[in-house]
């Protein structure tokens, strides 16, 4: 097949937005045709300048910057659609790997597409397939769930929902919160497999193995900087032995108590996760109120 037969000769085209994988770490991870991109736009939007102006200066490409990070995404767009309406070609990049993934751009993108425009992906790196190609853990499905919601209603929605979610879940979470979400996974998913990623490619690369009553048992020497990608397995066979629903359930209305939703929240979840109806789960998070009451 030739250039022309490939479509690649005429690489970067006018009036289009190039959504561009860049490495999660290491800067040898990125590919040529992304480099061709980047070099031959007429402008870069990227979540963090300074980090990408070290990539680029890698590779010798002087290609005009525009901060785009997330809360300039919806102010900036407007302009941005119209040069590539006029003829202009852009590149969208985040900080590490694939832009949308729990990085802004998904704004733009959906933009661009509502008004005809033409959106063309350029893959490369990602932390979500480099965690899972090498996690270890036996299954063929995951679901991402990027960063759980820090208080309130939605993160007992959404720690609930993973109690019942049969495939791998991965996960992303700031060094800072790590632990108190392990806690809180501990307490409502009960025992699991979990792996823990932190910087993916680089020198200093670190992959742990291990298992929540582990962690428990034994501690974990969690670095608390940077980002950590980390992987669940999935929901395996319901507990049986007698008793061990009761603790089980009183552990998770013991968590989900104190992640700041509403009562009736709270009662719903644990109503979901323990399959008991919404008065009993009510009334099991009274009684724990009232023993920790003074």
């Amino acid at each position: 097949m030739s250039a022309t037969d490939s479509g690649k000769k005429t690489e970067p085209g006018g009036g289009v937005l190039y959504v561009v994988a860049t490495p999660i770490g290491n800067l040898e991870d990125i590919t040529l045709r992304a480099l061709k991109i980047l070099g031959g736009v007429d402008w870069i939007a990227a979540e963090d300048t300074r980090r990408t102006r070290k990539l680029l200066s890698r590779y010798e490409i002087g290609t005009r910057l525009r901060s785009f990070s997330g809360d300039m995404e919806a102010k900036k767009t407007p302009a941005l659609l119209d040069e590539l309406e006029a003829g202009a070609s852009g590149a969208l990049v985040s900080d590490a790997g694939t832009p949308g993934a729990s990085d802004p751009g998904g704004g733009l993108v959906a933009a661009a597409a509502a008004r005809g425009l033409k959106v063309v992906p350029v893959p490369g790196a990602s932390a979500i397939a480099a965690a899972f190609s090498v996690s270890g853990v036996a299954s063929s499905r995951f679901v991402f769930e990027g960063f759980l919601p820090r208080t309130g209603g939605r993160r007992t929605e959404a720690v609930a929902a993973l109690a019942r979610e049969e495939r791998a879940v991965i996960l992303f979470e700031s060094a800072k919160r790590v632990r108190r979400t392990i806690s809180d996974l501990y307490a409502v998913l009960g025992d699991r497999r979990v792996v823990f990623f932190r910087e993916l490619t680089k020198i200093n690369e670190e992959i742990t193995r291990t298992t929540f009553k582990e962690i428990e048992e034994k501690g974990l020497n969690l670095k608390e900087k940077g980002e950590y990608t980390i992987l669940l397995e999935g929901r395996g066979e319901p507990p049986v032995a007698a008793g061990e629903t009761l603790i089980d359930i009183e552990k998770t209305a013991r968590v989900l108590a104190r992640l700041e939703a509403t009562p009736g929240n709270t009662a719903a979840a644990l109503a979901e996760i323990a399959d008991i109806s919404k008065n009993k789960a009510y009334r099991i998070l009274q009684c724990l109120k009232e023993r920790t009451e003074p």
